[in-house]
Formats: structure tokens, sequence, C-alpha cells
């Protein structure tokens, strides 16, 4: 996540308006409604995106595409970002606002790092045991890490377990260094 502090800071205050209006639920529809659509147009990603185009007529894209939004804090979610030029940290905030909902959840999050890509239902078996251990719903994204060369690390919140091979012969080589070999 590039931006953060600021998708973190912009996240906080929808979501804590959203919840005072009453319009959560219809503020993350259509925050990932434009999401798909920017998604599907390459136009609307350029119109969105580029530096050259000023707020007002990226402030009239928006009124165009959410004639009907079902939040009206979405809409004025969207240009406060135009207005501050901050379009770029829209996907970033996005991706903070699901992460916040989950924390609020009691949903663990956390990254599994592999060596290779997982085999269908691994990652599914791992979230499953670690919820089963926590007594919580556990959602894990998966990342390749070419540098390991077996085994797997995982990261939640603030703790990594590191089952990597990596580390195991890092470990081994530390302890053969420091043990006192061929003294009587």
């Amino acid at each position: 996540m590039r931006n953060f502090a600021i998708a973190k800071v912009y996240a906080t205050a929808v979501l804590e308006l959203a919840r005072e209006k009453g319009e959560l639920a219809e503020l993350l529809r259509d925050l990932e409604a434009f999401a798909a659509l920017l998604e599907e147009s390459s136009e609307l990603q350029s119109a969105f995106y580029s530096p050259e185009a000023s707020s007002a007529a990226k402030a009239r894209i928006l009124d165009q595409i959410f004639p009907d939004a079902e939040s009206v804090l979405s809409l004025l979610f969207l240009k406060t970002l135009v207005r501050k030029n901050r379009e770029s940290a829209f996907g970033d905030i996005l991706s903070m606002i699901g992460r916040l909902r989950d924390e609020e959840e009691g949903i663990l999050l956390g990254t599994l790092f592999s060596a290779t890509e997982l085999a269908e239902g691994e990652l599914q078996g791992v979230e499953s045991q670690l919820g089963e251990e926590h007594g919580k719903q556990v959602k894990l994204e998966h990342e390749v890490d070419g540098s390991l060369l077996s085994g797997m690390i995982l990261r939640m919140e603030s703790h990594t377990i590191d089952g990597s091979l990596k580390t195991r012969l890092r470990r081994m080589k530390n302890r053969l260094m420091a043990a006192d070999l061929g003294k009587e």
C-alpha cells in the first residue's frame, strides 16, 4: 500500500461519517461500483487519474457516473479526493476501508509468503486452521516470494511466524558457529 498514512486518514474519516449518517452499506456499494467501473474503463482511468484534467472536469465526470448514487456521501467523498488531488490514493483507501471493517468485525488479517504458488485449497486450509486456533475468522493474502527456498512465512498483525528453509538454515549455521566443536 503506497499511501498507507493517507489511506488510513481518509478511510477512517469516511467510515465514521457514513456511520453517523446511517449510509455505511450504501457508501460501500457505491465505492465498490466505482472501483469496478475504473477497472473496466481505461477512458475513465485516464480521466480520473490524469494530472492534466482539472478538478472541475473530474467532478463533472463523477456527477455523470453517479446521478443516482445510493449515498450522497459517496459522491462527496470522491469529489473531495479530486479536489485534494488524492485520486491516486483511491485504491489504497478502498483497501484500507476493507481492512478497518475487518478489524472492527474481529477478522484477523495477514499475509502468507511462500516460495511457490499454493495448491488449490491450501490457503483456505491455513486460514481455517488459524481461525480455529484463534477463535476468529482469518483472511490471508498470498504472495510468492522468490527469495524463499522452501517453506512459508506468515505475518499477522504484529506477529511473524517464519517457517522458511532459509531461516532454518541460518539458525542451524548460528548454532554450529556458536558450538565448541572439536574441543575436548
